[in-house]
C-alpha cells in the first residue's frame, strides 16, 4: 500500500489543478486515513502471530467471521450510522456501546442491520454484503484485542486479584484541547490554536469524550489543521528549516513530524502513504507538498487516536512499549506529545518504572502542566471549567474572570509541597488570576465558596440548593442520588420566606422526603452566597439558617454553615476515596467499576495525610495498572 493514498487521490481526481480544492481535498483526506487505519487494523488483527502456541484459540480467529472490516468502516460513514449510533450518548438516541453489543454473534449482528434500521433514512438500504462488512466492522471495533499484560511497576503494595486490574480503552481520541496542545508543540507554536467557535462536546462521566470523531468535531479539526499547515508554509524557511528548492530536505521534515505526531517510529509502508500526497501535491511546488501531508497527518486516525494497539509502526515489543508509555505518561498529564526528553529517553528505551516516575515527577512540577491539570480535571470536576457553559444573564468576560480566579485558587491550594485536597476545600482566601496570588477572605472557605462555582450552580432567579446539594453528595462524597422519574417542581418562592423554608415541602412530603434529606441540607448550607456568589445574611427578608445535619458513615454531624460543613468534610476518609476515584477516571478516561475498589483502596492508603495532588497522581502510576497492557 505504498501509493494507496496518492492513487486513490488520482482516482477520485484530485491530481494537477484539481488537487487543491479545499473541499474535495479535506473530504478524501479524512475518508482515507479512515480507511488506511482500518486497513492496517484489520491487517494487525488478522495476520498470525507466530509466537503464539496456540493461534487457533486466539481473539482474532474469534471475530474473524465474515464481512470486510475495512469495507464496513466505508459503509458506516456511507449509510450515516453514526448519526445515531455512537460510543457516547452525544452520538445520537440510540448509543451503542461497542465493548457490549448486545448481539453477541456475528449472524444476528447481520440480520438486525437488515431488518431493524430505520426506514428512509439511509441505514435501512445497508443489506446483503453491506451488513456483513458492517457487523465485522463493528466487531474489530468492540473486542478487545490486548491482553492485560503485567505491569510496568512490580512495586505496587496492592494484592489484587489478577482480575481486578483496570484495563485500558484501547482506543481513545484526542479532546479539542489535547489536539491544539499537541499542534502547538507539534510544531513550536508561539500559542496553542484557538478552539473560538469549536463545537461543544458533552462529556460523560465528567471527562470521557466520544471515542470516534462526529461530523462537527471533524469539521472542526479540518479547519484548524488547514490553519496550521498554511501558517507553517507562509514561513517555510523558519518553520521547517529548509530552502524553498531543497526536496530532501522538505521530505526530512514531513517524515521528523509524521514521527513525533504519531508518537511511534513510522513504517515505510505508511510513510510513504503520507510522501505520496506530498508528492502530488510537490507538482505545483515544494510547500503544496508539504502543506498537503501535514495536513494529512494532522487529519490521521494515528494522530487523533491513541490506539493501544500501535499499529503503522515499525517498532515491536519492549520497543514499542516504549513508545506507548511515553505517550500515556505525556497525555496523561500534560495533554500533548511527548516532550523533548521524555521522547528521547523512549527513542533510546530507558524508560523503566524508576525513569517514567522521574518523568512524571518532572512534568508535575512544570506550571504548565499544573495549569492544565487544574483546567481539565479539578475545574471539570468542580464543574466550573467552562465560563461559557455557566450562565447566560452574566456578561461572559465576567464569568471568565471568575472561573480564571477560581483556577488560580487551585493552582495555590492543591499542588506542590504545601498543596492538599483539605486545603482546596478549606482555604480561606479566593483566588486573584491578575496577581496569581491569594487574597485572604474568611468569610469563604475553599473552591466551592469561590463565586465562578457559585454562578455554575445558580441561576438568574434564585440560588440552587438542590443542585448544589446533589453535587456535593455525588461528585464530592460519591454517593449516589436516586433518580426520580417522576415530574420535578419547584416550590414557589413566598413572600418573607427563605428558600429554606420553602424547601420544607420536600422534605414533609413521604414521597420525596427520603431522597431531599440525602441532600436538600448541604444545598441549604450554601444559602449565605446568593446565585451570583455574593455573601448576604438575608433571603426573603428573613435571616438565613445555614445549619444543617450531615449523614456521616456511621452517624451524623451538625454543622452551623457551609464553612463549618466544608471543614469537616475535609477531613474524611470519604473524600480522599472520592477524590481518588475522580482522578482515576480522569486518568483511565472510564468510569471506575467497583470491581477496582481494590486498586482505590491501595491509592487511598497511600495519600493518607492530605499530600498534594501532584503526590496522589503519583500513587496512581505506582499503585495501578496504568502502564499495563
Amino acid at each position: 500500500m505504498p501509493r494507496l493514498l496518492y492513487n486513490a487521490c488520482i482516482k477520485r481526481g484530485l491530481s494537477n489543478g484539481s488537487f487543491r480544492s479545499l473541499n474535495n481535498l479535506v473530504r478524501t483526506l479524512y475518508l482515507l486515513s479512515l480507511v488506511t487505519f482500518v486497513t492496517h487494523l484489520a491487517g494487525c488483527i488478522s495476520a498470525p502471530d507466530t509466537s503464539d502456541p496456540n493461534p487457533s484459540t486466539s481473539i482474532a480467529s474469534k471475530i474473524d467471521v465474515g464481512g470486510d472490516a475495512q469495507k464496513g468502516a466505508a459503509s458506516w460513514v456511507e449509510h450515516r450510522c453514526n448519526n445515531c449510533h455512537g460510543t457516547n450518548k452525544n452520538q445520537g438516541t440510540s448509543p451503542i456501546d461497542p465493548d457490549n453489543l448486545v448481539h453477541t454473534t456475528y449472524e444476528n449482528l447481520v440480520k438486525y442491520i437488515e431488518d431493524d434500521m430505520p426506514k428512509g433514512y439511509g441505514p435501512h438500504t445497508c443489506v446483503g454484503d453491506c451488513a456483513k462488512d458492517t457487523a465485522q466492522y463493528m466487531l474489530y471495533w468492540g473486542t478487545d484485542l490486548v491482553d492485560p499484560g503485567a505491569k510496568v511497576f512490580a512495586k505496587s503494595n496492592l494484592s489484587c486479584s489478577e482480575d481486578a486490574t483496570l484495563a485500558h480503552d484501547k482506543l481513545v481520541r484526542l479532546s479539542p484541547i489535547e489536539y491544539v496542545r499537541s499542534l502547538k508543540d507539534l510544531f513550536e507554536l508561539d500559542s496553542i490554536p484557538s478552539l473560538d467557535g469549536f463545537p461543544e462536546e458533552e462529556l460523560d462521566n465528567g471527562f470521557l469524550y466520544a471515542e470516534s470523531v462526529l461530523a462537527e468535531t471533524g469539521e472542526g479539526y479540518k479547519a484548524i489543521s488547514e490553519a496550521v499547515a498554511t501558517a507553517i508554509v507562509s514561513d517555510y524557511a523558519s518553520k521547517t528549516a529548509c530552502t524553498l528548492n531543497n526536496e530532501n530536505c522538505a521530505k526530512t521534515y514531513i517524515s521528523n513530524i509524521a514521527e513525533r505526531a504519531f508518537r511511534m517510529p513510522v513504517s515505510t509502508e505508511l510513510l510513504e502513504s503520507v510522501l505520496s500526497v506530498y508528492e502530488a501535491g510537490a507538482r505545483e511546488s515544494i510547500q503544496e507538498g508539504v502543506h498537503d501531508s501535514l495536513k494529512l497527518i494532522m487529519q490521521s486516525p494515528f494522530f487523533i487516536y491513541k490506539p493501544r494497539l500501535t499499529i503503522g509502526s515499525n517498532a515491536s515489543g519492549s520497543s514499542l512499549d516504549q513508545y506507548k508509555n511515553a505517550s500515556k505518561l505525556s497525555y496523561l498529564l500534560t495533554g500533548s506529545i511527548p516532550d523533548k526528553d521524555l521522547w528521547a529517553d523512549a527513542k533510546a528505551g530507558n524508560l523503566d518504572s524508576d525513569n517514567l516516575l522521574q518523568h512524571a515527577q518532572r512534568l508535575l512540577a512544570q506550571p504548565e502542566t499544573r495549569e492544565y491539570l487544574s483546567r481539565e480535571f479539578i475545574a471539570r470536576w468542580f464543574k466550573v471549567k467552562n465560563a461559557t457553559a455557566i450562565r447566560d444573564d452574566i456578561e461572559y468576560t465576567a464569568l471568565k474572570q471568575q472561573v480564571d480566579d477560581a483556577i488560580t485558587f487551585i493552582l495555590n491550594t492543591a499542588w506542590g509541597e504545601n498543596g492538599s485536597i483539605e486545603r482546596l476545600l478549606t482555604e480561606p482566601a479566593v483566588g486573584d488570576s491578575r496577581t496569581n496570588q491569594l487574597t485572604n477572605d474568611p468569610s469563604r472557605v475553599g473552591l466551592l465558596t469561590q463565586p465562578a462555582w457559585m454562578a455554575a450552580f445558580g441561576s438568574s432567579e434564585r440560588t440552587e440548593p438542590i443542585l448544589r446539594g446533589v453535587f456535593f453528595v455525588e461528585d464530592m462524597l460519591c454517593r449516589e442520588v436516586p433518580t426520580f422519574n417522576g415530574d420535578v417542581m419547584f416550590p414557589e418562592p413566598v413572600a418573607g420566606e427563605t428558600l429554606r423554608e420553602s424547601l420544607k415541602i420536600h422534605r414533609e412530603n413521604p414521597i420525596c422526603g427520603n431522597c431531599h434529606a440525602l441532600f436538600d441540607p448541604m444545598g441549604i448550607a450554601f444559602e449565605n452566597y446568593d446565585q451570583y456568589g455574593n455573601l448576604r445574611t438575608h433571603d426573603g427578608g428573613s435571616v438565613i439558617d445555614a445549619s444543617g445535619v450531615f449523614p456521616t458513615t456511621d452517624s451524623t454531624y451538625d454543622f452551623k454553615d457551609a464553612n463549618d460543613l466544608l471543614n469537616y468534610v475535609a477531613n474524611t476518609e470519604e473524600l480522599r476515596y472520592c477524590t481518588a476515584k475522580h482522578w482515576m477516571a480522569y486518568a483511565f478516561r472510564k468510569a471506575v467499576p467497583e470491581q477496582l475498589n481494590c486498586e482505590l483502596e491501595g491509592l487511598v492508603d497511600s495519600v493518607k495525610g492530605y499530600s498534594g495532588i501532584d503526590q496522589m497522581i503519583i500513587e496512581t502510576l505506582k499503585q495501578t495498572a496504568f502502564f499495563g497492557g
